[in-house]
């Protein structure tokens, strides 16, 4: 971006370098104000002219710009500029000292993406007019007096006119032997006007309308000797128009897609057959407020056409922004109204733009942000608080019995409870405080510039009250709870992996204790976690080594006073722990899929051990 720096006070140059530096801006050109300089037109893209002096401001009137050229005037000044009688039409933004820099540098870089929209435009349309010129056709466009307007190489050549500036006629032109106020009296009731002459055996057909403006006729003269070259004419440009890069749409009045081009499916991943008969509500990306999509609708309306940027979203769910440009078109005879929309894919040029940015850090169904950022938000606050000695808790929170939600009405209902709870949780908290989505029905909270451990229970306590208020979707009633473990910096962990951990654990032990409550991480669960693991991994080997011992107890019958049978009792003598409870191997078994093992294993032991028991205890199965 080309930017000249005009000033009266040369000594704060280095202040704005600076300025623009920080965004990448670099100044191509320096005008001081106090010294003599040329009156002759500026060319550059953005003028930045700062003034200090009131008596400078008459200086201005000698400064001359190219057309287009975005003009900020800052000074101190502003309600004395009385010489300029349109100052809005003279200066592109005024901004008064001392300046707002935050607000300066976003209008720098709002004019940035003018201007690049402004070049694309521009290439578009140099585009457009080389491929007029370089048309198979022999276009010319007449006023309504017949004066040539203009017309492309081939039919100056046609015509022999070797100055297109000089004035031309259509009747001084060896034309298509058709008087022009019979050509214009046709189009007074007819939307085209063709004819057809003969010139050194060769047919040319020509065709003559009207733009819209009702003022300018478009004359097109075409070779008809073969109607075969005719028709493979008409296919490639046909063909042109349908592999241009740019996508088109065209809609009825309600938005419903009459036609689509191949590059709309390229680019939204629609198929024609998908996407014809739909509205263009499919495309919506659900980002933008309801008043964007109205605004847009009444500009319309009103002005005929609106162009901008707008996010939409591919048929794959992806997000991507587009540069929209919506005609309104009626038919003149019938009075409908269609709709033709072309658009662009610009993600290449929004790579840096905080919306990509915002979510690429944040929870698209919430707005939290999510595990990512809260990482770096987490990482950052470890810091903070070791250098200031502060205590900050972390807060794991899980929603209980949220799987019955989605299971009984479905992911769109869950989707509202779980934003529903975003929101409390968000509006519960102080504004310094974190709040992140981790997934599925699962947050986390930072309370940073914890002062008391009890603090961080009592939130815990109003977060879980907060969320126990009934929530009501379609006349339907929700009543939920949390379960919430908790880790206190730097307690339970000087790291964000050690304190999540840590938390997790608290969590999971309100879990196990019905749920619906809050906890502080103690170390005693760690140490019966991993008693438990290695429980469950001794056990395991224990099975599958057939190191488990089988204990008989006699069955008494009291009615024949004889043994009627025995009981095996399943016993494990650890070789270091000694024996262990029946009570607690089995629930592990149970727990971790071994209770199938341990049941084969007790079954063959019995088999084995049969003649044993039969002798021992001198029972008689016969």
């Amino acid at each position: 971006m080309n930017i000249t720096f005009i000033t009266d006070s040369i000594a704060c140059k280095d202040i704005y370098e600076e300025i623009f530096t920080k965004q990448s801006f670099q100044i191509q050109k320096i005008i001081d104000l106090n010294e003599d300089f040329q009156s002759d037109i500026i060319e550059t893209q953005v003028a930045v002219i700062d003034i200090s002096v009131q008596k400078s401001i008459k200086k201005i009137d000698n400064l001359s710009f190219e057309k287009n050229c975005f003009i900020f005037l800052i000074s101190p000044f502003i309600n004395q500029l009385n010489t300029f009688q349109n100052l809005e039409n003279t200066f592109s933004y005024i901004l008064e000292k001392p300046l707002n820099t935050k607000r300066f540098l976003n209008m720098l870089q709002s004019v940035k993406l003018d201007i690049q929209n402004i070049d694309y435009l521009h290439s578009k349309e140099d585009i457009l007019i080389d491929l007029v010129d370089q048309s198979p056709f022999r276009i010319g466009v007449y006023d309504n007096d017949g004066k040539l307007l203009y017309a492309n190489k081939k039919y100056t050549q046609a015509n022999h006119i070797k100055n297109v500036m000089q004035d031309h006629y259509f009747d001084e032109l060896i034309q298509c032997q058709v008087e022009f106020a019979k050509i214009k009296y046709h189009l007074k009731t007819n939307e085209f006007f063709t004819t057809e002459k003969e010139h050194e055996n060769r047919w040319y057909k020509s065709y003559f309308y009207y733009l819209k403006n009702q003022t300018t006729i478009i004359h097109v003269c075409n070779d008809n000797t073969s109607e075969k070259l005719e028709l493979d004419q008409l296919k490639k440009t046909a063909k042109f128009f349908e592999e241009t890069k740019e996508a088109v749409t065209i809609t009825d009045k309600d938005g419903t897609i009459l036609a689509v081009n191949k590059a709309f499916c390229n680019i939204t991943g629609y198929t024609i057959s998908e996407a014809v008969g739909k509205s263009t509500s499919i495309l919506s990306s659900g980002l933008h407020e309801k008043n964007f999509y109205e605004n847009l609708w009444d500009h319309l309306q009103y002005h005929g056409r609106w162009q901008g940027e707008i996010w939409n979203k591919r048929k794959n769910g992806e997000i991507y922004p587009e540069w929209l440009s919506i005609s309104k078109i009626i038919d003149s005879k019938t009075g409908e109204i269609n709709y033709m929309a072309i658009f662009t894919d610009i993600t290449s040029l929004k790579e840096a733009d905080e919306k990509l940015h915002f979510y690429a850090n944040h929870d698209h169904l919430t707005g939290l942000i999510n595990r990512v950022q809260l990482e770096n938000m987490m990482d950052y606050t470890i810091k903070h608080s070791a250098r200031n000695h502060k205590k900050f808790a972390l807060l794991f929170i899980d929603l209980d019995h949220f799987k019955e939600i989605n299971d009984t009405y479905g992911h769109d209902v869950g989707d509202i409870v779980l934003k529903e709870v975003a929101s409390r949780i968000r509006s519960t908290l102080r504004k310094e405080d974190i709040v992140a989505r981790i997934g599925g029905d699962e947050f986390n909270v930072v309370l940073t510039n914890l002062k008391e451990e009890s603090d961080a229970i009592e939130m815990g306590n109003i977060l879980n009250e907060a969320i126990k208020k009934p929530i009501v979707i379609e006349k339907n009633s929700f009543y939920l709870s949390l379960s919430i473990g908790i880790s206190i910096y730097p307690k339970h962990g000087l790291d964000s992996v050690t304190l999540a951990k840590n938390a997790d654990q608290a969590m999971y032990e309100v879990k196990k204790n019905d749920r619906d409550g809050v906890l502080v991480y103690n170390s005693d669960y760690s140490v019966d976690l991993v008693r438990k693991i290695t429980l469950k991994n001794d056990l395991k080997k224990t099975i599958e080594q057939e190191g488990l011992e089988v204990y008989y107890q006699p069955v008494y019958d009291l009615h024949t006073q004889k043994i009627s049978g025995a009981e095996a009792l399943v016993r494990w003598n650890h070789p270091k722990k000694g024996f262990i409870p029946p009570d607690q191997f089995v629930q592990i078994a149970e727990n971790h899929g071994m209770i199938l093992d341990l049941g084969e294993f007790v079954i063959k032991k019995v088999y084995e051990d049969l003649p044993i028991i039969l002798g021992k205890f001198g029972i008689d199965f016969t």
